[in-house]
């Protein structure tokens, strides 16, 4: 009936508690339970069986010894005495009894040839008391097993993989449920020839997921549960088909079902219980009581009396069709498999770690050495029961004791059977749960009217068992015994001794380990005691107690092995100090210098004589002792040498002060120190300074030892004495001294600089600035330029004002240059008076050759400081021809034969004539020299322009000052000779844009224009960009956007002879 998957096991975890609360029986120690107490959950529950109480029925432990290792897949029963049980293991083990549990048969399945074996025997189906199917869950040769002589022989026959549910009606007829290998989805075969190979099985149904569980209860009463897309799945054989009868909601994943009759079943899954009578039309859901595990299996009687099985030893019962469900006392934590009743007092349980369950109303009868099982190997043993009843275990919750550490939680056992003699109680503990080597030390504590006494008679570490002798039943608790210190001899020692303690007590095991701790300001301190000898109530222990230990009283701490308890000596252990010497000072990282004091300091405790001798180590040599010094009074002592001149220099002493009287009394300083020769050092200036004329700064230097009270302070330039500054100033206090210093405005300007400071008593101690400082001018000194300054259009030949600004002391003197651009073009003058009153002037008159341009700048820089005071105009000015250009300045046209006026403006005096030049593009045309410039600042020259004379528009002229040359004017523009306009129109063949070259391609239809009388219909010609113009000229048209080729047009144009050119003011443009 029953489908049995790989589960994991439950792990009990013992845990330490701290404090805790139990109650066995009517007893209770504490008053909180922690909210935390380790172990599972389900253990510290218990089975939920009030204490104090004992059901009337319950479950009985009935599994014979051995099978602990396995699982038990499925069990079910012929009648009230023979049932069959399946151990899953893959050589296919049945145990089978015929008196209701109290012995056991084990009947070995493997096949004759030992090449085919079962995968994972767990199922079960009983038809009668000798045929029985049994059905493993992988089947590579074996899947099912049959026997019809109540297990004597067996016949084998092929399955399919993977098989979890097995139901038959007779030795031929069954079925079987499952999932195909790589997840094909659930099914359900049926067959009529027992089996055989895979053809002799019939496909009956295709389910989502596995089928779990498969019942029959006569014809029309087959009823099968399983899983699919992650809920439950309900099916019914109704006699002719099988149909789902999954209910909505769908429930949980179904584990287990039970057939009635073809109307009424049962199911359950998770904590669900689901039960129909009418045939599957509708199924009443029930929720299993609070505290249940997960359900797995169920077993009915009628559509009144069930009974449910599952995780954590769960077992539940209703007799109301459901609506009430008890839960039942079992004895087991372990998880239930399968469950099979027979009638109202015959039912049988089974499930991991090879439990076996039988229902019984009494498991503890009458009789000699009764043995009850208590859960897994746990059990107690009556010596003689005069009157039977039924014997339980509960789990109460953890126990704290001061004397022992509890390993688990405590048990109560109850009975209501009666009994003479004493009881043996057996209880389990789990070795990976304890300390290796010391599961001897685990005691049984038994609760004797409120009284927790020893009740241990035996240890069985191979079994992991313990046994323990009581006159009557309450609770049970397993403990590790705490070890408990009830003297130490001496109490006292002396820091930097090592002495022998002897600690009295009980239950000393392992050996244990014992140490002193006290809390500082440092946290925890620790004095760890060496054990010498050991038994259970002596130790004696070496304890080295180190020199500086803390004083006073220090906890004792006695801890058996791995922490297995631990105790604390409430009478402590004290440090006392004895006579000592403490070096104060020097200690360590001091300087001391030649000819000055060394001063010495030290403390002591006790009485370590009246006299000390002083030692001065250098490394490991003694280099000086002073004897019989007067130790001091009221614990300190001091004593001061003048270290000689002769000592040598080094880092590496120490002084070490020692009681004359007892010189195992003594101390040394913790680190080194240092004995230097007395220094001046110069620290300020020390190289990198720039420091201003007439600046104040200070002159510091640092000294150590006794160089002098005075100082002598030299400025020295490039290593030589320049000026004394002082010849005998205080050298300081505290080993720093200073001096102000102003520098005068007139202090030579350099970089070259130093300080040096010397004692004026012994001049060897001497010290100069380590690199050199700067003098540079006061920063409030400079110049700036006024005019020009930017923006001014100042003329050949004319005479411009230069203006200048100055601050503080630039100087007198300074230099006047012109630049173009970055370059300097010209020194105008390299020595001029700065000024007076903060401002100064210098009037240039810019000579007629000074090249145009407009990108001129003025310079003025301090002669005496040209490094810092200079300026130069903040942006640029622009020089102008003497000459301007008039006519033609750009965009006029002469024709041939025409007059060419040409004018010309000037100013100053440029010289008596000029040249003129005409320029067709970049080509020079013409050159006219020895002009007169003309009166009066303007001049003209007219000239017939030759019929020669190439036209075009790309004409400009250029006057220039024949004394001069730098001295000229060209037209602004460009002017055109011999243009002439045309307008007409016409058919466009091809063009080409400005990119591409420029050019239009015409046929002319008709004439509008003409001005030269060249054109005529019919012509083709070719438009031309014009060249030789400025760009602004050439883009000056208007170009119809979008013409093509076989597009109407209309020109209008400028022709030079030949040539038809677009310039400014032409246009092409198509005509609608």
């Amino acid at each position: 009936m029953r489908d049995i998957q790989k589960r994991d096991r439950i792990l009990h975890r013992w845990s330490l508690l701290a404090l805790g609360m139990l109650v066995c029986g009517i007893l209770t120690i504490g008053s909180v339970l922690p909210a935390e107490v380790g172990g599972d959950r389900a253990l510290l529950t218990g089975t939920p069986v009030p204490a104090g109480s004992v059901p009337d029925e319950v479950w009985e432990i009935v599994a014979p010894d051995g099978i602990s290792s396995y699982s038990i897949g499925e069990i079910e029963a012929a009648n009230q005495n023979i049932a069959y049980a399946i151990i899953d293991k893959t050589e296919g083990t049945v145990l089978k009894t015929t008196n209701y549990g109290d012995s056991w048969s084990l009947i070995d399945l493997h096949h004759p040839d030992p090449t085919k074996t079962f995968g994972s025997t767990q199922q079960v189906s009983v038809v009668d008391p000798d045929t029985v199917w049994v059905g493993s869950v992988h089947s590579p040769a074996v899947g099912i097993a049959i026997t019809s002589d109540g297990g004597g022989d067996w016949a084998y026959a092929g399955a399919i993989s993977y098989q979890y549910a097995l139901e038959a009606t007779n030795d031929t007829h069954g079925w079987i449920g499952g999932y195909f290998a790589g997840g094909g989805g659930g099914w359900v075969y049926e067959t009529f020839t027992g089996g055989g190979n895979a053809s002799h099985w019939i496909h009956k149904v295709a389910n989502a997921g596995p089928i779990h569980d498969i019942s029959y209860a006569g014809p029309g009463a087959v009823w099968a549960v399983g899983e699919g897309g992650y809920h439950g799945w309900i099916w019914h054989e109704n006699g002719t088909a099988w149909e789902d009868q999954t209910p909505s909601p769908y429930p949980p994943v179904l584990k287990g079902c039970c057939a009635v009759d073809n109307m009424t079943a049962w199911a359950v899954g998770g904590n669900k219980i689901y039960r129909t009578t009418d045939g599957g039309t509708t199924w009443v859901n029930f929720t299993a009581p609070a505290g249940s595990g997960s359900l797995e299996d169920v077993t009915a009687l009628d559509s009144q009396t069930a009974m449910a099985a599952g995780a954590l030893g769960t077992i539940i019962k209703t007799t109301d069709g459901g609506t009430t469900w008890t839960t039942m006392y079992t004895g087991t934590k372990e998880n239930l498999r399968s469950i099979d009743q027979v009638d109202a007092t015959h039912a049988w349980a089974c499930g991991a770690k090879g439990t076996v369950l039988r229902l019984t109303p009494t498991n503890t009868r009458v009789g000699s050495d009764v043995t009850v099982k208590l859960g897994t190997d746990g059990s107690v043993t009556f010596p003689s029961v005069t009157s039977a009843g039924n014997t339980i275990r509960t789990v109460t919750g953890p126990v704290y004791f001061d004397n022992f550490f509890t390993i688990g939680n405590c048990i109560d056992i109850q009975t209501t059977a009666a009994y003479t003699g004493p009881v043996e109680v057996r209880m389990p503990y789990n070795p990976d749960h304890l300390s290796g080597g010391y599961e001897d030390k685990v005691r049984l504590l038994h609760n004797v009217s409120g009284t927790w006494v020893d009740v241990t008679t035996n240890v069985d570490t191979v079994n992991n068992m313990v046994t323990g002798h009581v006159s009557s039943l309450s609770g049970f608790v397993l403990a590790y015994p705490v070890p408990d210190v009830t003297g130490i001899t001496p109490n006292t020692g002396v820091r930097g001794s090592t002495i022998t303690v002897q600690v009295a007590g009980s239950n000393f095991w392992g050996p244990p380990t014992l140490k002193l701790t006290k809390y500082g300001d440092t946290g925890e301190m620790v004095i760890n005691a060496t054990i010498l000898t050991s038994s259970s109530t002596l130790l004696s222990c070496s304890l080295s107690i180190p020199a500086d230990a803390v004083l006073g009283t220090w906890t004792v701490l006695v801890e058996n092995p791995d922490g297995f308890g631990d105790t604390i000596y409430p009478g402590g252990f004290t440090i006392t100090s004895g006579p000592s010497i403490t070096v104060g000072s020097p200690n360590g990282g001091e300087t001391f210098f030649t000819e000055s004091p060394l001063p010495m300091h030290w403390t002591y405790a006790g009485n370590p004589g009246t006299t000390v001798n002083i030692e001065v180590v250098r490394g490991t040599a003694i280099l000086k002792t002073l004897t019989g010094i007067p130790i001091g009074s009221a614990g300190s002592g001091s004593f001061s040498v003048t270290i000689p001149s002769s000592t040598p220099l080094d880092t590496n002493y120490r002084i070490r002060v020692t009681s004359t009287s007892n010189p195992s009394i003594t101390d040394t300083s913790d680190g080194p120190f240092g004995i230097s020769a007395s220094s001046i050092t110069v620290v300020s200036p020390n190289g990198g300074e720039t420091w201003e004329q007439g600046s104040t700064h200070l002159l510091t230097w640092n000294y150590a030892g006794t160089p002098g009270s005075l100082v002598k302070i030299e400025a020295l330039r490039s290593g030589s004495a320049l000026a004394t500054i002082a010849s005998s100033h205080p050298i300081g206090s505290g080993g720093s001294g200073s001096y102000s210093l102003t520098f005068p405005s007139y202090t030579p300007l350099g970089t070259d600089y130093q300080i040096r400071v010397t004692s004026t008593i012994n001049p060897s101690f001497t010290d100069t600035s380590n690199a050199f400082f700067s003098i540079v001018p006061d920063s409030s000194s400079s110049i700036t330029v006024v005019s020009p300054n930017g923006g001014e259009n100042w003329t050949q030949g004319t005479t411009q004002t230069l203006c200048w600004n100055y601050t503080g002391n630039p100087g007198s003197m300074v230099r006047i240059e012109a630049l173009r651009g970055e370059t300097v073009l010209a020194t105008v003058t390299s020595e001029y008076p700065i000024g007076s009153g903060g401002s100064g002037s210098y009037d240039l008159k810019f000579p007629y050759n000074t090249p145009v341009g407009d990108d001129y700048y003025i310079k003025v820089t301090s002669t005496a400081y040209p490094a810092v005071c200079s300026d130069t105009s903040d942006h640029p000015f622009t020089i102008l021809p003497a000459i301007t250009v008039d006519t033609p300045n750009g965009g006029e046209n002469y024709a041939l034969n025409s007059l060419l006026s040409m004018n010309w403006t000037y100013t100053g005096n440029p010289g008596p004539t000029v040249m003129i030049e005409v320029f067709k593009g970049a080509a020079l045309l013409k050159t006219l020299t020895g002009i007169p410039i003309g009166p009066a600042g303007s001049g003209s020259l007219q000239v017939t322009i030759p019929n020669t004379t190439p036209v075009g528009p790309d004409y400009t002229i250029r006057v220039t000052s024949t004394s001069y040359p730098a001295c000229r004017d060209t037209s602004d523009a460009r002017f055109s000779i011999g243009a002439m306009a045309a307008t007409f129109q016409g058919i466009l063949v091809e063009m080409q844009s400005l990119s591409g070259g420029g050019y239009f391609i015409v046929n002319i239809t008709t004439v509008l224009d003409d001005a030269g009388g060249i054109l005529h219909p019919g012509d083709q010609v070719t438009i031309r960009y014009a060249s030789g113009l400025p760009p602004e000229y050439q883009q000056d048209y208007e170009i119809d956007p979008g013409l093509e080729a076989g597009d109407t047009v209309e020109v209008f144009c400028t022709i030079f002879g030949a040539d038809l050119v677009l310039r400014d003011g032409n246009y092409v443009k198509g005509v609608v």
